[in-house]
């Protein structure tokens, strides 16, 4: 379960973090835990948890606020102690799992065939079919209240979004006769997927079974109905929701709560929006308007009325529907001469006539005012039905959605961005969550909305979206270190980048900014911590190398530990690898950190002569070096002249063996190239069957046409052949055996 806190202000000094600590403290005093026990149901189902955990630590609160009038320092310092305390708390849960408990610690034993299931739930919990078979068995089969809690709360940790299973979680409290575990079950249940009115009807059917015949039970039952339809009204498909509220305060008699509804709903595109609007209707025409409507609509309406002269026509149809007779209970509004007690019946039965003219007056009034609201909402439907339409999976399911299903919830989405206001567009992306929740590009889609709109949210989403739903997408992670960072808390995007790093071992990139990011905390303990535990955990030589490498440069820059690097670099040499980068590395950090010191660099130099997995062109590179690092800081020139006259005779020797080898090489090459051209030449035979021309018309081109010869073979088959096509060839022939 996702749990909502507020954000930890380290971004702040720590003298306006006590400040404001002390401020809220005070504030949650004042309110008291009378003040939150009575307003938690009126609260959104999100917060309910939070004010649990307030009642809980107010008492706590109230000693430190004591111990703060007392001692002032000491209480800054238990302040801070304290807050620290609970924000890496805060930071533990996010990441939290609700794991499956010891299978043996139940009292009743599981079943040969449940502790199979059991099992493999351990194992892997993305085995869906193993999870319902698991459920099924110790709910159904066995009856078993405590493996059946401890499988629900894990299985609904890891898919929140399957409602049906919060419904089956509470039928199994339910059916224990522990009431007020279901409700917390449902509670819970509502809080993970608001959008879901299947699981708000449950969770309203069972509040009202339960606090019917209670003093306070309809307050209860309508504060829940409102939070549902603030949570879920919006839901295109939505009118179960809207119909049981409707027929709950009917059954009531409170007509006038149920004209407000209607209100709500005829504003609402829905589904079936023509038949709730036929349906406003009918709820007009069967009782009097002073009944349905609020009594401030209801006395403007009369005054609209009466403030009409006699034979006005109005937008009715028929003008002789509009009276100024007085409307019914209203005698003292419109006139002010009353009907004396003596008059005939018949002018009774006048007046009844025009009451029951004004009230059709009123009806239509009533109408025509929520009639453009209608139309307009019409409109709103039209424009989406198409994508509604589209919608064949509005549940979440591990198994994939189709391309057609995937393509219409992002056309939605990119229309209600274009078109649509903020509450909305946030309550499509809500719906297509439940959907599509594992699929990483709509949770990017989302943020890439709502980061700009609101911090809080944002953080929700990503809480959703990295600890339960794409646990193992490290990208999601990334972005939401960044934006944990940008909003000052680097305490929560440190604890990201580390659970991610748990999924990733060794991943470089993950490491690279867990390092940048400790930097930038200045915590270069934790910079230590991390090198030291992704050396010691990587099995890869090169990648060991690679954070060994980075690590010593962390301690030369930042930590000013030239010793401690130069360690670091030594142990890198010894893995065996890559010598030539760490040999380049260990002279960078001597040249260029710290103090200058001979010994150390005359070890290095002596190693590399003595390396005999180094290349020559790296040595006399390397020797290179060694002459310009004397010439510049070595003061015995002596020793300067013996290093330079050393590297000439290497760099002589070493091209002396480089020109012989190469020579030697050229000579191989050149012999072998002529005895294979002789066996080619000696190989090679004119084809007997062929006539050769003489030698003046084999080679000269211009004499071949007018040739007596030619003209005598070519006489036979009437053409002749083409000697240089023929020699052409030949040659081709030659070189490509040659080459073979």
């Amino acid at each position: 379960m996702v749990r909502k806190r507020a954000p930890a202000q380290k971004g702040l000094s720590p003298e306006k973090r006590i400040k404001a600590q002390r401020e809220k403290e005070k504030k949650e005093l004042e309110n008291g835990k009378k003040q939150a026990n009575g307003d938690a149901v009126n609260m959104n189902a999100e917060h309910l948890e939070d004010i649990t955990e307030h009642n809980e630590s107010t008492d706590s609160i109230k000693e430190d606020t004591t111990k703060s009038n007392d001692n002032t320092s000491g209480d800054d310092e238990t302040m801070e102690t304290k807050e620290n305390n609970t924000t890496k708390e805060t930071l533990e849960d996010m990441f939290n799992y609700d794991e499956l408990p010891d299978a043996a610690t139940f009292a009743k034993e599981l079943s040969e065939k449940a502790f199979s299931f059991w099992e493999i739930a351990q194992k892997d919990h993305n085995d869906f079919t193993n999870w319902t078979c698991l459920l099924q068995t110790v709910t159904e089969s066995e009856d078993n209240l405590d493996a059946a809690r401890g499988a629900y709360n894990c299985f609904l940790r890891y898919y929140p979004y399957c409602y049906g299973y919060w419904k089956k979680f509470a039928d199994v409290e339910k059916k224990a006769g522990k009431l007020e575990e279901a409700e917390k079950v449902f509670m819970r249940g509502v809080e993970a997927i608001p959008v879901s009115i299947d699981l708000w009807v449950h969770y309203l059917n069972f509040t009202i079974q339960q606090n019917k015949e209670k003093k306070d039970g309809e307050k209860k039952i309508r504060s829940l109905f409102k939070q549902a339809l603030e949570a879920a009204g919006m839901e295109f498909r939505s009118n179960k929701l809207w119909d049981a509220y409707i027929n709950w305060e009917n059954s009531l008699g409170n007509l006038k709560h149920v004209t407000e509804i209607y209100d709500q709903l005829i504003a609402m595109p829905t589904q079936q929006y023509l038949k709730n609007w036929q349906k406003f209707k009918k709820h007009l025409e069967n009782h009097p308007p002073k009944d349905v409507l609020p009594t401030k609509e209801y006395n403007k309406l009369i005054h609209t009325i009466a403030a009409i002269p006699p034979g006005m026509t109005t937008d009715v149809e028929d003008p002789t529907i509009l009276t100024t007779t007085i409307p019914p209970g209203e005698s003292k509004m419109a006139d002010t001469n009353k009907v004396d007690e003596d008059e005939e019946e018949g002018e009774f039965d006048e007046n009844e006539g025009k009451e029951e003219r004004n009230l059709e007056v009123l009806r239509h009034k009533i109408i025509s005012e929520r009639e453009s609201i209608f139309v307009e909402t019409a409109e709103e439907i039209k424009k989406r039905w198409q994508y509604e339409d589209g919608i064949k999976r509005p549940y979440f399911h591990v198994k994939p959605l189709e391309k057609s299903q995937i393509k219409n919830w992002k056309e939605y989405l990119d229309y209600e961005l274009r078109e649509g206001g903020r509450k909305r567009i946030c309550f499509l992306f809500e719906r297509c969550m439940v959907a599509c929740a594992l699929y990483e590009e709509f949770w990017d889609k989302y943020l890439n909305y709502i980061e700009k709109k609101d911090i809080e949210i944002a953080r929700n989403v990503f809480k959703r979206a990295c600890t339960i739903h794409n646990s193992k997408k490290f990208n999601l992670h990334l972005r939401w270190a960044v934006f944990e960072e940008k909003n000052g808390n680097y305490d929560a995007a440190a604890h990201v980048l580390k659970h991610i790093d748990t999924n990733f071992p060794g991943m470089i990139l993950i490491t690279q900014r867990r390092v940048a990011l400790a930097r930038r905390m200045n915590d270069m303990d934790a910079i230590e911590m991390i090198f030291e535990s992704v050396i010691g955990g990587t099995e890869k030589i090169e990648d060991k190398i690679y954070h060994m490498i980075k690590y010593s440069h962390c301690l030369a820059k930042f930590m000013n530990n030239k010793e401690k690097a130069r360690d670091v670099l030594w142990k890198a040499l010894a893995l065996g690898k890559k010598h030539r980068r760490i040999y380049l590395q260990l002279l960078d950090l001597e040249l260029h950190y710290g103090k200058i010191e001979l010994n150390h660099v005359e070890e290095l130099f002596i190693a590399a002569e003595k390396d005999q997995n180094l290349s020559d062109e790296f040595l006399d590179l390397f020797s290179q070096r060694q002459v310009e690092f004397y010439s510049e800081y070595c003061d015995d020139v002596e020793r300067v002249f013996q290093v330079k006259e050393k590297y000439e005779k290497l760099h002589k020797k070493r091209e002396s063996i480089k020109r012989h080898l190469s020579e030697s090489n050229s000579s191989d090459h050149s012999s072998s190239k002529i005895s294979k051209t002789d066996q080619q030449q000696e190989s090679y035979v004119v084809p007997s069957n062929i006539p050769i021309p003489p030698q003046d018309a084999m080679f000269n081109p211009l004499q071949q046409q007018n040739s007596t010869w030619y003209q005598q073979n070519n006489a036979e088959d009437g053409s002749y052949y083409d000697w240089n096509s023929y020699y052409y060839n030949q040659a081709n022939q030659q070189q490509d055996t040659t080459k073979q």
